[in-house]
């Protein structure tokens, strides 16, 4: 065998071991529940009717296909999904998070936990909910209408769960057609966490020191509105909750000889 024979197999066989490493890389990047296996049912449709076109098994949600089908056989536009699994978890409180455009709905042992069922652009949505110790079966739909097609799933313990905050009496109207409810009081910083619609009605309880924006409970999600796009009532008692609030103006009456201390 001549020198040049041996330095094309030498190339070959470093190529395709740069491509192998590299398709590893790319699988364990994909974000999973170890150990887990999804059944995924694909539909020509946008409502999961019908026999599924096809079955496969798939150890993560999530994908980014563009413009792209999903599978051989399956449409760019207009079509489902579900996947189905069981998630070994230990008891308590579980957050789940998922991004997609544009329907998504998500089922934990059979009670539905979000419901977001209409066409979007890259919506973030976050819940949590209480785990059974032991097997939790998880089901997440998918739709997509035309262009753009993609969804992100992650699930993650919550190590502290927040006391929950107290009533205010306070509600905020939604005005807009839809509002964006924010991590944090700015457009600019605060995430997205999910979008609620006009007409719809939530309890405040918390506001910055302007009251511009207004802190929420929607659905169990505790985020930030801006106030131009709701409409606020009942708001004298709500209480500055953005970290901002500026330092009481109280007088202390002493009711007999007092000492004052350092400490």
């Amino acid at each position: 065998m001549n020198h040049s024979i041996i330095r094309m197999a030498l190339i070959v066989a470093l190529t395709i071991a740069a491509l192998a490493g590299f398709t590893t890389d790319r699988a364990a990047a994909q974000d999973g529940i170890p150990g887990m296996v999804w059944s995924v049912e694909y539909y020509n449709n946008m409502d999961l009717t019908g026999a599924p076109y096809t079955t496969l098994q798939l150890p993560s949600v999530g994908f980014n296909w563009t413009d792209t089908a999903p599978v051989s056989g399956i449409a760019a536009d207009i079509y489902s999904i579900r996947y189905t699994g069981i998630a070994a978890l230990n008891g308590g409180t579980y957050m789940i998070s998922t991004r997609a455009d544009d329907g998504v709905r998500i089922y934990i042992n059979g009670v539905l936990l979000l419901n977001e069922w209409h066409i979007s652009s890259g919506i973030t949505y976050v819940r949590q909910f209480q785990s059974i110790a032991g097997q939790n079966t998880i089901v997440v739909e998918y739709f997509e209408n035309t262009g753009v097609a993609f969804l992100s799933f992650a699930l993650q313990p919550v190590d502290v769960v927040p006391p929950p905050p107290p009533p205010t009496n306070a509600t905020a109207t939604v005005t807009a057609y839809y509002l964006n409810v924010r991590s944090a009081p700015s457009a600019y910083t605060g995430a997205r966490l999910t979008v609620i619609s006009r007409n719809q009605t939530f309890p405040i309880i918390g506001r910055t020191a302007n009251s511009s924006w207004w802190q929420i409970s929607a659905n169990g999600l505790i985020g930030w509105v801006h106030g131009g796009y709701v409409n606020a009532q009942n708001t004298a008692n709500v209480p500055i909750t953005d970290g901002t609030a500026p330092p009481a103006n109280y007088t202390a009456v002493a009711s007999g000889n007092l000492n004052i201390r350092s400490g």
